[in-house]
């Protein structure tokens, strides 16, 4: 209709005319937000006449930013427009992706496929978890300014697993990230041993972008190993082949022999140099040992079971960047140290020094006045606790996540946290196994996978500052939404030309083993 033309014509004008004033205001202001205002509203401009293939948009998007993220760390999450200063605004690469995510999911088409009924309990539970974790942060935003949105991003970044839930609502987009998954590993696996060589013979040369502290490669031990136990949880439960092919990396077993071998070099490196690492890797291997319930895995497991035996009774003692010794007696020790008394004075201290902090954030919230409200997001915990450690005061949380949600938040916060992660854990056994039961083995595998690379990250995070960061918090969050986004085939009387049972909707399951 002609008036209705007229109204939507005039109603844009008015829009893009609003949207100049705005950003001319925000360039005296604040620069780095009005460049992001700048950037958005174009994004608004370019993306709206192709609205179909948006999902698609921003899966590209999300895959840059883990990749930047996984092979380069701390140093990539800095990267962004202005001073890198928590009293000046700062866009940073993370919070220029989820803006366009949001504005993607704003234009994007209906979905084509309902949130299950599982999905929607955990994601009413990750709502809740959001709000009030927000209402424990506005009354810091006058007083905190940046620095209480930099500590939201522990919550704030859960975003991530809601966008990835509602745009990755097919396989054929689930198999795409997959796939990218898929041939980012061999790179990273090779990546974590150049960096230490490169670290061991060049540690003061690695540069160091935007006049910062943080070089542009800044990996943890921790979260590397994080990856590297989501990494062997997906070769084990068979992910590295595509649903429509019988092998990946090359026609022979050769190729992926290889990656274990380096994948070994680097556990090797991350098990001695950081005890949380160490055990993230391992709960990973026994959990997708347990979830995935396969003949399939007899091999790998036996594999390593050889290499261990063969590595103890050889005892290497390698010198690594992190100053401590690759050797079986150094992870012996990291390993018992989370347990007991390792005899190293060093891990003996850490240990210590964590202890006593948690028991002081318990003393004054479960037992204290901040029992139902917690300290909120915006107060550097470390000064406030007595318990910091850096010059430059960068420590603000406690190393392990519970007990920075139980600070921040409160009892109320801490119980949801729980509830959530328990929900969510839950729901990937459940789906799993539903999806053994109807013979879709690729969902089933990437449940396994996906419950062993969260348990994986939780294991990190309660010994180091980890899910509070981008570079943790962005990647836990979008396996969370992964999580949520699998679902079985629903019609496996329905099947393909490849005779594998699964429904005719879904992408051929031929040749996979979970």
């Amino acid at each position: 209709m002609p008036g209705l033309s007229l109204a939507r014509s005039s109603l844009l004008s008015a829009a893009v005319v609003a949207a100049i004033l705005g950003i001319g205001a925000a360039i005296v202001v604040a620069p780095p937000i009005a460049f992001l205002v700048a950037v958005t509203s174009a994004a608004v401009m370019l993306l709206a006449p192709f609205r179909e293939r948006l999902p698609v948009l921003f899966l590209v998007l999300l895959a840059g930013l883990l990749s930047g993220y996984m092979l380069l760390g701390r140093g990539f999450a800095y990267l962004g427009v202005g001073p890198v200063s928590l009293g000046t605004p700062t866009v940073f690469v993370g919070e220029a992706v989820l803006a366009l995510g949001l504005l993607i999911f704003a234009l994007r088409p209906p979905r084509a496929e309902p949130v299950t009924a599982g999905a929607g309990a955990v994601i009413g539970l990750l709502a809740v978890f959001m709000l009030w974790s927000l209402a424990r942060t506005a009354p810091s935003l006058a007083i905190y300014g940046q620095a209480a949105l930099r500590d939201a991003a522990l919550w704030g970044y859960g975003t991530f697993a809601l966008l990835v839930v509602a745009l990755l609502d097919s396989r054929q987009l689930l198999e795409r990230g997959i796939a990218w998954y898929r041939a980012v590993i061999p790179a990273f696996v090779l990546w974590v041993i150049l960096i230490d060589l490169l670290l061991r013979l060049l540690p003061d040369r690695l540069p160091v972008p935007h006049g910062g502290s943080v070089p542009l490669v800044d990996l943890k031990p921790g979260d590397t190993g994080a990856h590297l136990g989501g990494i062997a949880a997906f070769m084990m439960v068979g992910l590295r082949r595509p649903a429509d092919a019988q092998a990946c990396w090359g026609r022979h077993g050769w190729t992926e022999a290889l990656v274990w071998v380096v994948w070994s070099i680097d556990f090797a490196l991350v098990a001695a140099s950081n005890r949380g690492g160490g055990l993230a890797i391992l709960a990973a291997l026994a959990a997708v040992t347990l979830a995935a319930r396969s003949w399939a895995l007899v091999k790998p497991v036996g594999a390593a079971a050889v290499l261990l035996l063969t590595v103890v009774a050889l005892n290497p003692r390698i010198g690594a960047a992190s100053g401590r010794e690759v050797s079986v007696r150094q992870v012996t020790a990291n390993f018992s140290s989370i347990v007991g008394d390792a005899g190293q004075p060093e891990l003996s201290g850490t240990k210590r020094w964590r202890l006593a902090w948690w028991h002081r954030i318990v003393d004054y919230t479960v037992h204290g006045q901040y029992f139902w409200t917690g300290k909120g997001y915006g107060v550097n915990l470390a000064d406030d606790d007595g318990f910091q450690v850096t010059a430059d005061h960068s420590l603000r949380s406690p190393h392990n996540v519970s007990l920075t949600v139980l600070a921040r938040s409160g009892v109320p916060g801490l119980i949801l946290w729980l509830l959530l992660q328990i929900a969510f854990a839950a729901r990937l056994l459940v789906v799993g196994q539903r999806a053994r039961q109807l013979g879709d083995k690729r969902a089933a595998a990437i449940c396994a996978w996906i419950f062993a690379y969260w348990l994986a990250m939780q294991c990190n995070a309660a010994f180091d500052v980890y899910l509070e960061g981008p570079q943790g918090g962005i990647w836990f969050w979008a396996v969370f939404g992964v999580g949520l986004a699998v679902r079985p085939a629903p019609a496996p009387s329905v099947r393909t030309g490849t005779g594998t049972g699964t429904s005719a909707a879904v992408t051929p399951l031929s040749g996979v083993s979970a």
